[in-house]
């Protein structure tokens, strides 16, 4: 039984400027908060606690680079094809169009509270300035551990 605070997906929609503009343009959107509680002996382990999805929209001028740094190691975010925890400082490009789902999981690395945040970062594929940022707090209540 797990008693939910706020667990769900965020969206993080990458919207582009058009194709014949100068410089490259995208953002994200919708900055929610993954929340749960984790009461050992009673909730499953790993607990999936939400999803991050990422998408670039269809009129993006090009293809940006996705960095994505976890600073809380009882939290796992998983590569959307292989459903394996990556590392802290992971990048993949994605193009116009694509979306990326996330998946967030408490790995039960932790018998204290777990506080923290993922953060987000594009930037164009061929370098330079970060177009956009976001960081996703994750708060989760371990309660009962031994």
């Amino acid at each position: 039984m797990t008693k939910a605070i706020g667990r769900g997906v965020v969206v993080a929609a990458l919207i582009g400027a058009c194709a014949g503009c100068e410089t490259e343009s995208a953002s994200l959107v919708h900055r929610e908060a993954l929340a749960d509680v984790h009461e050992y002996g009673v909730t499953e382990c790993p607990q999936d606690l939400g999803v991050v999805e990422v998408e670039l929209g269809d009129d993006a001028s090009g293809p940006v680079t996705l960095s994505l740094a976890e600073d809380i190691i009882a939290i796992d975010v998983l590569d959307p094809e292989l459903a394996w925890p990556i590392n802290d400082d992971w990048s993949i490009t994605i193009e116009p169009g694509q979306v990326l789902t996330f998946a967030v999981q408490f790995n039960c690395g932790s018998t204290d509270d777990v506080a923290g945040r993922i953060d987000l970062e594009l930037t164009p594929r061929g370098g330079g300035a970060a177009l956009d940022s976001v960081s996703i707090p994750i708060a989760l209540d371990v309660q009962g551990a031994p």
